[in-house]
């Protein structure tokens, strides 16, 4: 998409063409000779070429369309903006203000597509999911990339047979050491003021120097990515959170992605961490009622041990956040 904009230039010539034309004259010429022969004239005919000058005013219009892609336009403005959005305090309240009307509005124009669910239309919808693993101080990475690719699986599978949401996941390595408060953040309410702080705004500038060509998206906070910070440790207990539609990034232990204890895999049906995150951040609540329910809170041995459920509801609010798109 452009924005052309039409610049006129008039440019006005005044040329003159000559028009020739042949006058005939006739005149009596009489002789002065003595009477009456002097009545005796001649007839001359005479022939007078007359050249007339015709002005005319010839307008030249120039017009010139200059068109500049508007992705251009929106990334410059967006990097100004998520410059802004860095700061302490303000940057965040901005994007917890502006991110929850977002939400909501996206929330109305969902009806739609909640409507069309009840005749059994779901067209399929996508997520961009960004994963980003995190540095430790010693150099090592909070966990190893080859460990998440079963759980990036599962959660593409969960999504896609529950919601008929398909998940694009892509993987990022840090390659500089994180700040500590990043390597051990709070949960709950706690994120929320993390993210007033030293934590959030290094969140903010991994995702505005990663993820640069999405700068518009996170700006206007329609079609966003999700993104996936792969941590050291979460609050005391918890192994993932989210701040919901306030954010546009949830923080999960690169513990969670260990292999399955092999004494209880055939007991315990492990629903990975990734995917109940990814549930809040598109504004699901935790469902304490049902355990097969994918939003049911962690269990009591310190694994997610839930099932991967989704009810009509909770899918219709799923598809209707700022993160999922149709195209």
């Amino acid at each position: 998409m452009e924005i052309c904009t039409e610049i006129t230039e008039r440019v006005e010539e005044t040329v003159f063409d000559p028009v020739e034309n042949w006058v005939k004259k006739t005149e009596r010429v009489c002789r002065k000779l003595p009477w009456p022969i002097s009545l005796l004239c001649d007839l001359v005919t005479t022939f007078v070429k007359v050249i007339t000058y015709v002005a005319r005013t010839i307008v030249h219009i120039y017009i010139t369309v200059v068109c500049t892609p508007i992705v251009i336009i929106l990334s410059v403005i967006a990097s100004i903006i998520n410059l802004i959005t860095t700061l302490p305090i303000i940057g965040p309240i901005y994007r917890w203000i502006f991110g929850s009307l977002v939400w909501l509005g996206s929330q109305v124009v969902g009806l739609l597509d909640a409507a069309a669910s009840l005749f059994g239309i779901l067209i399929i919808k996508h997520i961009r999911l960004h994963i980003i693993i995190l540095m430790r101080e010693d150099g090592t990475l909070t966990v190893d990339p080859s460990l998440i690719d079963d759980d990036i699986k599962k959660v593409e599978q969960i999504y896609r047979q529950r919601a008929r949401i398909k998940i694009h996941t892509t993987v990022h390595k840090l390659n500089t050491p994180a700040v500590h408060s990043a390597l051990h953040v709070d949960s709950g309410v706690g994120l929320l003021g993390e993210d007033l702080t030293e934590t959030g705004m290094y969140f903010q500038s991994v995702i505005r120097d990663t993820l640069w060509p999405h700068g518009a998206a996170f700006t206007i906070k329609i079609f966003a990515p999700i993104v996936a910070f792969v941590v050291e440790g979460v609050g005391d207990t918890q192994l993932g959170c989210s701040a919901g539609p306030l954010a546009d990034y949830l923080c999960v232990e690169g513990s969670t992605f260990a292999p399955t204890d092999p004494l209880t895999m055939f007991t315990q049906a492990r629903t990975p961490t990734l995917a109940h995150e990814i549930g809040h951040a598109c504004a699901l609540a935790h469902d304490t009622a049902d355990i097969t329910n994918l939003m049911y809170p962690r269990g009591t041995d310190g694994r997610s041990v839930r099932g991967t459920n989704l009810s009509p509801f909770q899918r219709a609010i799923v598809r209707s956040s700022p993160h999922v798109t149709y195209l």
